[in-house]
């Protein structure tokens, strides 16, 4: 069990006892949020970056081929 103060309009400390289960553990949310966002924020840049260099090849072979004529 674990007391949690809580502040009404009126200014008056409320106590209410709760079970540890029923607050919900927020760290392990965070931690799953984490797990699947930075995964997911990590392929994004990867694939940018592929994309990036992939367009800046392409410009550069065709500068190439414009100047090889």
């Amino acid at each position: 069990m674990m007391d949690i103060r809580e502040f009404g309009a009126s200014w008056q400390d409320i106590y209410v006892k709760l079970d540890t289960s029923e607050l919900g553990n927020s760290s392990t949310k965070q931690v799953k949020i984490l797990s699947i966002s930075l995964p997911v924020a990590a392929l994004c840049l990867f694939l940018a970056l592929c994309l990036i260099l992939y367009v800046w090849q392409k410009k550069k072979d065709q500068n190439q081929q414009h100047f090889s004529k």
